[in-house]
């Protein structure tokens, strides 16, 4: 059986006024610009989308804002995380009223002394209270918490409403190593565009890949280039992404999430302030960069 989920599934940037505050215009004009470039599906408030800088009343404001604005034109996974389980599963309910296509929970943030009886008691009590399909966000930068192929399969086996994963921040063995743990019908999608090319003939099921989330259409055209097998096609424009996402990650050891919002800015898009707290303006010759790695892309 194919994975539920496959393609490439854009990580929605929050965008923000001056105060904090979500900026819902500029976002619906980001929802509109991946539906059109052809994305698979969005991921939706996870750490691209400053789901865990926001309050609770932000999150689900937001959720509900994407929900309405996208229609049922695109499958839409919405993260849910939080360090606390009461908070996950009151955000995981209102995403399933809200008829979303899987909530994804990273594990609990923050104690990173978590036991592993902890963290599968976190993911049950989750799956307990929800009853839609639950996307396993595996971010160790983040969360504090590793997992391995080897107990990733084990929660799957003991919470079944496990689907997919996102796969954040991993080497292609260990990477390779969840394609050939978890079963075939579950979703094993990688946090960089980078995999698309070396996994996707070992069956990855596609990519949530923040570093190129500004060029969705190169995306969108090497993941459809893999899907018909055309090797020809899909090396070209795996490395244009390769390119863009590079630049991008460079830029971030520098100015941290102020390059990616450079790079939507440099597309179009009139964003006040991303990330949701102070952050440093990208120099001119930074921001020529971000200029030059677009039109490299051909975007």
């Amino acid at each position: 059986m194919q994975p539920r989920f496959r393609g490439i599934f854009i990580p929605t940037l929050t965008t923000f006024s001056d105060d904090g505050e979500v900026d819902f215009h500029v976002l619906g004009e980001m929802l509109e610009f991946n539906v059109d470039a052809g994305v698979h599906g969005l991921f939706v408030l996870g750490s691209t989308g400053m789901g865990p800088a926001m309050t609770t009343e932000q999150r689900v404001a937001t959720a509900a804002f994407v929900m309405e604005r996208v229609r049922g034109r695109l499958p839409v996974i919405m993260h849910a995380g939080a360090a606390d389980v009461q908070t996950t599963i009151r955000l995981a309910q209102h995403a399933e009223s809200l008829g979303v296509d899987a909530v994804a929970v990273v594990p609990p943030y923050y104690y990173t002394d978590h036991t592993p009886w902890e963290i599968t008691a976190h993911y049950k009590a989750v799956t307990a209270a929800v009853g839609a399909p639950l996307f396993l966000y595996d971010n160790v930068k983040y969360s504090g918490w590793a997992f391995t192929p080897a107990t990733a399969k084990t929660l799957q086996q003991e919470v079944p409403s496990l689907c997919g994963m996102k796969a954040s921040y991993y080497a292609q063995a260990p990477l390779l190593g969840y394609l050939e743990a978890m079963p075939e019908d579950f979703a094993v999608m990688s946090g960089n565009s980078i995999d698309l090319l070396p996994a996707a003939p070992h069956g990855l099921s596609g990519a949530i890949p923040p570093l190129t989330g500004a060029i969705p259409e190169i995306c969108v055209a090497l993941w459809n280039a893999l899907e018909r097998k055309d090797y020809e096609e899909a090396i070209p424009l795996q490395k244009k992404a390769d390119d863009f996402g590079r630049t991008i990650g460079r830029l971030g050891l520098r100015f941290g999430r102020s390059a990616h919002r450079e790079a939507m800015r440099a597309r179009g898009f009139k964003i006040k302030r991303y990330p949701r707290w102070p952050s440093e303006e990208l120099t001119e010759e930074a921001m020529q960069t971000v200029a030059d790695a677009l039109k490299a892309t051909g975007v």
